[in-house]
């Protein structure tokens, strides 16, 4: 007798005895399968708890291990007038798993505000999303995308107005002709689109399954240059009996071809010009220039023609020739 009287008194004053506890625990709205969250003013709320210790003990531990949280069902019977729809949800201990024995001293914020919308599926266009830079003298000319299209599960109040979604980002990073790939990348879509609210740039999740193949070109930059004074070379066979004279020595030209082949060009790597092997005294002629252009480079101007004129034989000789 004396043993149980010690444990009900014992008892008792354990369950008389009152803690005190101050915890932050989540707020879970649970939503109707067909709609999803867009927005919610509070994740979380402030409560005060107070109840016999042993038992606020417990409260304490259970919060540590997140098993308790304040559950909000939202209504399956919703006015669908205007989406996305706006709610008030008020909080109270009915939302909150606590034994009956706990007592809330106070919970802060009692009401969240939530907007939701309908779930509605939609095809957008898929845009590729790339980082880094082809190498120095590269671009890409153009990127193939099989499907184009793509459909996602998303809020239709955002849906509506949005067209396109990103793909998961692809590294171009140094990518030439030679290193890239032949067969097409596999790509992942983005779990989000991104729309304006208010100004600012929101990301709002989505569902889309898809992958799609990506084909890159890539190809060299063009450039041009402009090279002065390209010295023209008269051509003609070796016992070619005449001494010509030309009015102008040199030429501009505009080029063309690859950035990188071009940036190295300068006119040594140029052949310019004329061919006198059929022409006689007396002269004055007008004649093409030709020119040899470097694989990979084209001329962007039209070639010019050049004044050729014969030189005077010296006096004697000519002198010598007449008595002949």
């Amino acid at each position: 007798m004396a043993l149980a009287m010690a444990v009900t008194l014992w008892l008792f004053a354990l369950n008389r005895y009152t803690g005190n506890i101050t915890e932050m625990v989540d707020v879970e709205i649970q939503m109707p399968p067909e709609y999803t969250m867009l927005s919610q003013s509070a994740n979380n709320i402030i409560i005060n708890l107070k109840g016999p210790q042993n038992i606020i003990d417990q409260v304490s531990t259970l919060i540590a291990d997140n098993k308790i949280k304040a559950m909000c069902q939202i209504s399956s019977k919703i006015d669908e007038a205007n989406d996305p729809i706006k709610k008030t949800i008020t909080i109270s201990k009915e939302n909150l798993n606590l034994p009956d024995n706990i007592k809330i001293e106070s919970l802060y914020p009692n009401k969240v505000d939530v907007m939701f919308s309908r779930l509605k599926k939609k095809y957008l266009h898929v845009q590729l999303r790339k980082n880094g830079q082809p190498a120095n003298g590269y671009t890409i000319e153009n990127e193939f995308l099989y499907p184009s299209e793509v459909e996602v599960t998303g809020p239709a109040s955002i849906l509506k107005s949005v067209h396109h979604i990103n793909t998961t980002p692809i590294n171009i990073e140094g990518i030439t002709s030679k290193k890239n790939k032949t067969f097409p990348w596999l790509i992942d879509i983005e779990k989000k689109v991104e729309i304006t609210r208010d100004g600012k740039k929101t990301l709002i999740p989505i569902t889309c399954n898809n992958q799609v193949r990506v084909w890159l070109s890539i190809s060299e930059l063009l450039a041009e240059k402009i090279l002065l004074e390209i010295p023209i070379a008269i051509l003609h066979p070796s016992d070619y009996p005449y001494k010509v004279t030309l009015q102008d020595k040199s030429i501009n030209l505009t080029v063309a071809g690859p950035k990188l082949t071009v940036s190295k060009l300068n006119k040594k790597d140029l052949v310019a010009y004329v061919d006198v092997s059929l022409l006689k005294p007396p002269g004055p002629y007008k004649q093409p220039v030709h020119i040899k252009l470097p694989t990979g480079i084209i001329l962007k101007d039209q070639l010019p023609e050049v004044h050729i004129d014969f030189e005077k034989e010296p006096q004697k000789q000519q002198d010598s020739q007449d008595s002949n």
